[in-house]
């Protein structure tokens, strides 16, 4: 079998098929929170491929069976309507940032598949697949290239106006609809609702009683608020939802310290994100240059799921001195029982809930993420506009796709396949855009019935 170097949107692609020259490579990066479906939207696009012609292969840094976890993951091969190889690369790191790195056409990292150990594999029928993780999310020899397009949990109206000037559209660039969901770690218990006004109190502290949510003043252990960058649109649209703003700062808290022995399973540390760190889970906020204790957040939605999975009965809150000190100085209260809150996109809300977490209503209606797939009464409460924590997802781009051109092709069929993966609502991401009968004119906005 012949190798052949594929040299395409200044990506090397090495990989062992008999392809012809690629004609496509489109760059994708944004949400990290709508994966799922876009994963699951381009698989089941080479899928339907005739299959007399049908040949791809994938390649991503989660664990086997699960490139929807992955944080980048690389599709080669004959695409329905595209002559020769198409490829699709994919990097997740938030949609404020993807936003920006489009814009900008900032030379960001995919999976470069001409390094050892990262090559495609052989292509098959069903698509055969290379997983680079035995556990999490792996690390990757990365090779620089611009993304073509961003999708984005919220408007790019949320966004710095100097990370859009060069986003030419799409006029209406919604693709489908995504959900979100407040969750609690496993062991808080006592209640099962938060309000828009309850959140907004925890995101301006960083922690509260969790009487406030109870009403029972015996109830003085505290819950905290674990959060994401500022280039996360789950951040920004969890800010417009409270009303407090996307440019606000907040106090959020990170994992730093776990159990181990009799204490394996439990989170027994948890600090301030810290200033200036961008490593591990976390990463500093700089968005609307607020780099400061607090406000920093996680990398990604799906590695909070592991750590809400974990009680934390016996567990201190620091401050954001990182790493947290051994001696205690920097307590900020008293070793003891505590909980950790946050707002998360649907699919991780699913992943957290599975692994031990809980998912909240939000002002009182809320969603089963304890079934296999979202129930139907559940989801009629997004159509209908009752569960309100929602928000479009979009597809943007810097340059338009040229008319008859192979780009449009693979953009256009991934619309529509996004449109058909959300109609099946085989996954909590979100609903198909066509059967909502509820609107918003802007993310957080009051929600209003579709007139017939």
């Amino acid at each position: 079998m012949n190798i052949r170097t594929m040299l395409c949107g200044g990506i090397a692609l090495v990989s062992m098929v008999t392809f012809a020259k690629a004609d496509v490579t489109l760059n994708f990066t944004g949400s990290t929170a709508f994966r799922t479906t876009v994963t699951n939207a381009i698989k089941n696009q080479y899928l339907a491929e005739p299959i007399a012609t049908r040949s791809f292969a994938y390649v991503h840094n989660a664990t086997a069976g699960n490139p929807q976890n992955a944080t980048a993951v690389t599709f080669a091969g004959k695409f329905p309507g595209v002559a020769g190889i198409t490829t699709i690369n994919f990097l997740w790191g938030g949609s404020l940032s993807g936003i920006k790195n489009v814009s900008s056409g900032t030379l960001i990292g995919f999976i470069d598949t001409s390094a050892s150990g990262q090559t495609l594999p052989t292509a098959t029928a069903a698509g055969a697949e290379k997983a680079l993780a035995t556990s999490g999310t792996a690390t990757f020899t990365a090779v620089n290239a611009a993304a073509n397009f961003a999708f984005s949990d919220v408007l790019k109206s949320l966004a710095p106006a100097a990370n859009t000037v060069n986003i030419s559209g799409p006029a209406d660039p919604k693709v489908g609809v995504l959900i979100f969901a407040p969750i609690v770690n496993n062991g808080t218990t006592g209640f099962s609702n938060c309000t828009t006004q309850q959140f907004q109190v925890l995101l301006k502290n960083g922690f509260q009683p969790r009487r406030l949510w109870t009403n029972v003043n015996a109830d003085t252990d505290r819950i905290y608020c674990v959060g994401r960058d500022d280039g996360s649109g789950t951040r920004a649209f969890y800010l417009a939802e409270t009303g407090l703003g996307v440019t606000k700062t907040v106090n959020q808290y990170c994992v730093t310290q776990y159990g181990t022995g009799a204490a394996a399973g439990t989170i027994t540390r948890i600090g301030l994100t810290p200033v200036g760190v961008t490593s591990g889970n976390f990463k500093k906020s700089t968005l609307w240059s607020h780099d400061q204790d607090g406000n920093g957040g996680y990398n990604s939605g799906d590695q909070q799921n592991a750590d809400f999975g974990l009680t934390s009965p016996n567990c201190t809150p620091t401050d954001a001195t990182f790493p947290d000190p051994l001696d205690g100085s920097s307590d900020i209260a008293a070793t003891g029982k505590l909980g950790l809150m946050c707002m998360i996109g649907g699919a991780d809300a699913k992943a957290a809930v599975t692994a031990g977490a809980r998912a909240l209503s939000w002002n009182g209606v809320g969603i089963d993420f304890t079934l296999a797939t979202p129930a139907p009464g559940d989801v009629l409460k997004v159509y209908q506009g009752t569960y309100t924590c929602w928000s479009y997802e979009n597809l943007y781009y810097k340059t338009a796709p040229g008319a008859g051109s192979d780009t449009l092709a693979v953009y256009n069929a991934l619309k529509s396949q996004i449109n058909t993966e959300l109609t099946g609502l085989t996954t909590f991401d979100g609903v198909a855009l066509s059967l909502m009968r509820a609107s918003r004119g802007t993310d957080g906005g009051t929600v209003a019935s579709i007139v017939p």
